[in-house]
């Protein structure tokens, strides 16, 4: 889990293997990996990675189209858009939950994940998930 604030913008991204919606809206995450993910062997077919970010835009910012991307390095994934010119604002900020999902998800020693939004005069990069081999963690 990675969390990094700046002036303008605010994201917390939290990788795992599922999100579930609870009773009542709930939201639990299943198998958080914390910067790490460790593998028995040099390539594992997951049946999913959900790589789940909370992002919090300031009320002041003017709006327009936010890209919410996963990669593995500089390689893109999977990727969201979404136009917040329409949303209201909760209390000070306008808030997203985005829930990028690579299902299936081939995991290969070597790969490092993160992610990035983007959005008129705002950017950010999440912390990454390296994936190592077991032996190494």
């Amino acid at each position: 889990m990675s969390v990094e604030t700046s002036t303008q913008l605010r994201a917390t991204t939290l990788f795992c293997d599922d999100l579930r919606l609870e009773i009542g809206g709930k939201l639990s995450a299943m198998g958080i990996y914390q910067g790490i993910m460790a593998l028995p062997a040099d390539e594992i077919l997951l049946p999913k990675l959900v790589a789940w970010t909370a992002i919090e835009l300031p009320k002041a910012w003017s709006g327009g189209r936010v890209q919410v991307r996963l990669l593995d390095r500089d390689q893109l994934l999977t990727e969201a858009q979404f136009d917040t010119s329409d949303l209201p604002p909760d209390g000070q900020h306008i808030v997203l939950n985005v829930p990028l999902t690579a299902m299936p998800f081939s995991a290969k020693v070597g790969m490092v994940l993160h992610v990035t939004i983007s959005a008129p005069g705002l950017n950010h990069r999440s912390g990454d998930l390296r994936i190592v081999a077991q032996d190494a963690a």
